[in-house]
C-alpha cells in the first residue's frame, strides 16, 4: 500500500499535537541501506528507457516501435524482437542465453507501447515482465514522457523488484531523468533523478523526495545530490551525497538525536564513518 504524501502527513500530526522523533544512529544506519537499495529497480530499467526514446519526433507511431526494434535487432543478436502495430517486445531470454549489452546481462522480455510521437507530447509505456540485468529482477511499467526540447523525461513507475536472495520491495515513483553528461549515454554517465519514491520492503513503508540526485550505474549510491526520508514510524532524515574518490561516497546524515553523522561509502556499498 503506497504511503501518504508528506504534506498529507502534516495536519495529522498538528492535529495529535506530537511531533516526529530524530533517528537514532542505528535508524539512521538502516534507512541509509534503504534509500541505496530502493533505486536498484531504476537502476535496472535506465537504459532501456533511454534506448527506447530515440525516433523520429512527429513520425508514425508503427515507425516509432520499428525504430526501436530496429536498434535492438543490430545490437543484440541473442534477443527476439517483434513489433505489433505501435507495440515492440523484445525478448532477452535467460540468463542462461547470455544475452550481453554494454558488458550487461539482460534476461526477461521488455514490452514499449509507444502512445505518441507528437512533439511536447511524446509518450510511450513500458512494461517488464522478470526483466532482469543480473542484479534484480523487475516486474510493473512505467510512463515515461518528455518533450524532444531537452534530454529529460518524467517517468512515472510502478514496479516490483526481486534480489537474488529473494527480498522483495515493491516501488512507486514519479521524477525528472536525464543524464549526468548530456554527451555521453545513461550507460557511461548515469542518470539525475528529482521527485518522488515510496516503497514497501519488509521493514516496511518508506517515502522520500529526492533533489539533485546523480546515480551512475557502477556505484552504490548517489554521488550527489540530497534525500529527504521518511522512514515507517514517521520519523525523518536528510541525507547528503558527495563523491570523495572514483571509489568513495560521502553520506552525511542530518536530523539524527546526538548531531550529524558522516559516512564514506565504498565500492561495495559498506558505509564507514568518518
Amino acid at each position: 500500500m503506497r504511503n501518504l504524501p508528506l504534506l498529507a502527513l502534516i495536519p495529522l500530526t498538528i492535529l495529535t499535537g506530537c511531533e516526529d522523533e530524530e533517528m537514532g544512529l542505528l535508524e539512521a544506519l538502516a534507512a541509509l541501506d534503504e534509500v541505496n537499495q530502493s533505486s536498484r529497480g531504476e537502476a535496472a530499467t535506465s537504459e532501456v528507457i533511454e534506448i527506447s526514446t530515440d525516433f523520429t519526433i512527429g513520425g508514425a507511431l508503427q515507425d516509432a516501435a520499428q525504430a526501436v526494434a530496429d536498434f535492438w535487432e543490430s545490437q543484440a543478436d541473442c534477443a527476439e524482437v517483434s513489433v505489433q502495430g505501435n507495440v515492440t517486445t523484445i525478448d532477452y531470454g535467460t540468463l542462461e542465453d547470455s544475452c550481453t549489452w554494454q558488458g550487461r546481462t539482460y534476461a526477461g522480455v521488455n514490452t514499449v507501447t509507444i502512445q505518441s510521437t507528437t512533439p511536447g507530447e511524446l509518450q510511450l509505456l513500458h512494461d517488464w515482465a522478470g526483466f532482469t540485468n543480473g542484479d534484480v529482477t523487475v516486474d510493473g511499467g512505467a510512463t515515461v514522457t518528455w518533450s524532444g526540447n531537452d534530454l529529460t523525461r518524467r517517468v512515472q513507475t510502478e514496479h516490483t523488484w526481486t534480489d537474488t536472495g529473494g527480498a522483495q520491495v515493491d516501488v512507486v515513483g514519479d521524477h525528472i531523468s536525464g543524464r549526468i553528461d548530456e554527451d555521453k549515454p545513461v550507460w557511461e554517465s548515469g542518470f539525475t533523478l528529482d521527485g518522488t519514491r515510496d516503497w514497501t520492503s519488509d521493514s516496511g513503508d518508506w517515502t522520500l523526495e529526492m533533489t539533485d540526485l546523480e546515480l551512475r550505474l557502477v556505484d552504490p549510491a548517489p554521488q550527489a545530490g540530497s534525500i529527504d526520508l521518511i522512514n515507517p514510524a514517521n520519523k525523518s532524515l536528510t541525507i547528503l551525497y558527495e563523491r570523495v574518490d572514483e571509489d568513495t561516497i560521502q553520506a552525511t546524515l542530518q536530523g539524527l538525536r546526538g548531531g550529524d553523522r558522516v559516512y564514506h561509502i565504498d565500492r561495495l556499498g559498506i558505509p564507514e564513518e568518518i
